[in-house]
């Protein structure tokens, strides 16, 4: 493990308190989120080395990258003073389909949905989000960046489900062709067209800007994610989040005992705003 840490960038020390007239004032630290890019994916492997006590295949690690998988709004690398300490890993998935039983089918499992696709046909359907993995390097845990991770994905769910969605009536008709114009006197030159109304012109500029709107998002209903029966600590974390035990799975691990993991889940409402 140690060989793994000294290969990740020089991590910063921790935002100390500084005394301002004899009182500890705690000065906030530079905290964000940021995108897993082909360019990071090498720290975010690091990052899965240390904080997890199982390997992940490197076909887990090409998937990261596919947005149909797992889309970028829920798959964050958190930066301290501009330095990765932590990861969020999540996965969409189809809604009603099957729940991984053991770690290898969760993390292997592998198979793309047709999330962004789907949203474009059906924009009532929505989906599940499998929470992969969550973790923070040790030295940089109590800080609030775990929380950080989970407000976000959380949120970015609430907000897809209160994407709004065309009506009826919102959609612009079409417009009726113009009669053809009649054929000129023989001798005559044909009269130039008249020149085209600044409404027409406003209204194709608006359909233009409409097509180049960003496609609504998967619709996430649900997120949730197995923790193993010994992190009693962890399970009361997520809890604190709205996340509910919905079954033990038995033997979902293969080289930790025990074996057995909790399945929590939790429903997501839209959001108000």
């Amino acid at each position: 493990m140690s060989a793994v840490l000294s290969a990740l960038p020089d991590l910063p020390k921790l935002v100390e308190p500084i005394t301002v007239n004899g009182k500890r004032l705690r000065v906030a630290p530079r905290v964000n989120l940021g995108y897993i890019t082909p360019n990071n994916l090498g720290t975010v492997k690091k990052l899965h080395n240390v904080l997890f006590p199982i390997s992940f295949s490197s076909q887990f690690y090409d998937d990261l990258l596919d947005q149909s998988q797992h889309p970028e709004d829920y798959n964050k690398l958190v930066f301290y003073q501009d330095l990765p300490v932590g990861v969020i890993v999540c996965r969409l998935e189809e809604e009603g389909g099957e729940v991984p039983k053991t770690l290898s089918e969760a993390a292997g499992k592998g198979k793309a949905v047709e999330g962004q696709k789907e949203a474009k046909a059906d924009e009532e359907k929505t989906y599940r989000l499998y929470v992969m993995t969550l973790g923070v390097l040790a030295p940089y845990r109590n800080q609030g960046l775990g929380s950080k991770l989970i407000h976000h994905v959380l949120t970015t769910a609430a907000e897809s489900l209160a994407q709004p969605h065309p009506s009826p009536s919102s959609v612009t008709p079409p417009s009726k062709p113009s009669a053809p114009a009649a054929p000129a006197a023989k001798g005559k030159k044909a009269a130039p067209p008249p020149p085209q109304a600044n409404g027409k012109k406003e209204a194709d500029k608006k359909d233009e800007k409409a097509e180049e709107k960003e496609p609504p998002k998967p619709r996430v209903s649900s997120v949730y994610l197995h923790v193993h029966v010994a992190n009693e600590e962890g399970r009361q974390f997520w809890e604190k989040w709205g996340f509910e035990v919905k079954e033990t799975v038995k033997d979902y691990y293969r080289k930790i005992e025990p074996r057995d993991a909790w399945l929590l889940e939790r429903k997501i409402a839209p959001s108000s705003s």
